[in-house]
């Protein structure tokens, strides 16, 4: 079983996980135990993007090897990544008891607690992550995204520039910093910044977004309703499909046609915008509006 274990391994880690996952089926069918094959193809199948498999394995892992600091982290860090914050908190948590000096583990607590919009907390344990790894620009650029969100913008942007010292090709602090530098309003430095993010990754959806609210801001209209159409790229999957997979109303007639309106940013947006909705059904179409539970009687 080793050999076909480091075999599944290897196989997993090239990225043919097709292969990997029957590999490992075969040794659970004669191991179904083994707590480590159980947290491999957990693992494998979170990297597929098969949520309910990937929790599934890996909880399995846990209850049979409580005491393993891995597949505790592992597991916090999944239900993060599936919005599941409550479960990522109390299964980071009793991570640290088995490893109290885990910044890894500090920083994901931060980011759950951040998603729960309880900065002040995040802010505590992001704290903790840099003073235990302050060369890690990921933890730098979690800072700074809890920073800025608690509106300590000038912080944020510090916490960013030493992400970009540390690291000069991470594109994700180029573009944190330059949407807080907008924020605080120096405009043509928050294009400088987004620019680099893309320059970086020329298909950097909320980068192009964040530069063009800047544009705009600036009154450069074009360039910015240009950059912010990127915006529907950096939406949930679904609905980003649904606005950029099918052709755009370009204005014409809608005489014997169907308009299909998406709610796509906040809800304060979305009533602001109805006032239209009339004289879009006054031009003739059938007129379909997607939007969110919350916004209904």
């Amino acid at each position: 079983m080793d050999s076909i274990l480091n075999k599944a391994i290897v196989l997993h880690q090239k990225g043919d996980y097709k292969e990997a996952e029957e590999l490992y089926l075969t040794i659970l069918g004669s191991c179904p135990e083994s707590d480590r094959v159980l947290y491999l193809l957990g693992m494998l199948y979170h990297q597929c993007g098969y949520h309910g498999k990937a929790i599934t394995y890996l909880e399995k892992a846990v209850d049979l090897n409580s005491g393993h600091f891995d597949y505790r982290a592992h597991l916090g860090r999944v239900y993060h990544f599936y919005d599941e914050q409550e479960k990522a908190i109390s299964m980071l948590e009793s991570a640290l008891e088995i490893c109290p000096e885990s910044a890894e583990v500090f920083d994901l607590l931060g980011s759950c607690l951040k998603a729960q919009k309880r900065f002040e907390n995040a802010l505590v344990y992001s704290s903790k992550a840099i003073a235990l790894e302050p060369g890690s620009p990921i933890y730098q650029t979690n800072h700074g995204n809890i920073l800025s969100s608690l509106g300590c913008l000038i912080e944020a942007t510090q916490a960013y520039q030493k992400s970009i010292e540390l690291k000069p090709d991470y594109a994700l602090a180029w573009c944190n910093w330059g949407d807080t530098l907008r924020q605080i309003g120096a405009l043509d430095a928050a294009i400088e910044r987004c620019s680099k993010a893309i320059e970086l990754v020329p298909h950097y959806a909320d980068a192009y977004r964040n530069r063009g609210i800047a544009y705009l801001l600036k009154g450069e209209l074009e360039k910015g309703w240009n950059d912010y159409e990127w915006r529907l790229h950096a939406l949930e999957p679904s609905v980003s499909r649904l606005c950029t997979g099918r052709p755009k109303w370009d204005g014409r007639s809608l005489h014997g046609k169907r308009l299909l309106i998406l709610e796509e940013q906040g809800i304060g947006d979305f009533f602001q915008m109805c006032r239209y909705i009339p004289l879009l059904k006054d031009m003739g179409g059938e007129i379909v509006c997607q939007i969110r539970k919350a916004v209904l009687p």
